[in-house]
């Protein structure tokens, strides 16, 4: 977008929206879209992941407590192999098919349905690396590494709690068989990756906030900036005038 001097005091016009919209500067967070992933992968192997275990528990089972194979072809191979990957694909292909629904859905209704083939384009001032310094140690990247360590603190603040509460449970697996204790620490993981997912969640939502903060402040215009853009959209005052006349002078001959 154009930066003329001045001070940002007037709210963008329609078109000056349309035109950032098409340059590709929208409000979003990448944050926000971790978030809810994060949180659809904890949720679905929560729905799914008893049947994936039992499967995976099964396969390892025939595999390593089975009756030894003496002879071994190519085709049967193909057929063990490819009867496992259906098998498993029954199981994973619904995880990973809503994920994949869920990471589209929360970039669209961050930002709408866009399509830039010009960001496709190959740009070689990207390949600068005066302006690669620049961008590294830029004060907008040092406020992102100083939220980024305060957003770790903050996990990690979160994480203690969580294990601390759950501290009897995780004392407790010493003494449980393998089986109830596979099930004992998968709940004690996916209890903690819930309040986890919960917190990045809240955090995403308030950087989502501050990027469409940021995006409406970026947005803003100066008057010189209005100026010159209503006198693209109607034309020079001029011009629209001398046009005027002309039609006048056409209208009495």
């Amino acid at each position: 977008m154009p930066d003329y001097a001045g001070e940002k005091t007037l709210e963008p016009t329609p078109h000056r929206r349309q035109q950032a919209r098409r340059e590709g500067h929208v409000a979003k967070s990448q944050e926000l879209a971790s978030a809810v992933v994060f949180l659809a992968g904890v949720g679905l192997l929560m729905a799914f992941g008893g049947g994936l275990a039992v499967f995976l528990a099964d396969y390892c089972r025939t595999q390593l407590g089975g009756e030894p194979c003496l002879s071994i072809s190519v085709d049967g191979v193909v057929d063990q192999w490819r009867a496992t990957l259906v098998s498993l694909g029954r199981w994973m292909a619904p995880i990973l098919g809503l994920l994949f629904l869920a990471a589209v859905t929360i970039h669209v209704l961050q930002v709408g349905f866009l399509f830039l083939p010009q960001r496709l384009g190959f740009d070689p001032s990207r390949l600068d690396p005066i302006r690669g310094l620049q961008r590294i140690f830029s004060g907008a990247n040092a406020v992102r590494l100083g939220i980024a360590i305060l957003k770790l603190a903050i996990l990690l603040g979160v994480a203690s709690a969580v294990l601390y509460g759950q501290r009897a449970e995780i004392l407790s697996l010493g003494s449980l068989a393998p089986a109830p204790l596979a099930k004992q620490m998968t709940h004690v993981l996916l209890n903690t990756g819930l309040k986890l997912g919960a917190a990045l969640l809240v955090l995403a939502l308030l950087d989502y906030a501050y990027q469409w903060w940021r995006h409406e402040q970026d947005l803003k215009m100066t008057p010189q900036e209005l100026r010159e853009e209503l006198q693209n959209l109607e034309g020079n005052p001029q011009v629209r005038a001398r046009r005027k006349q002309m039609q006048r002078e056409l209208a009495k001959k």
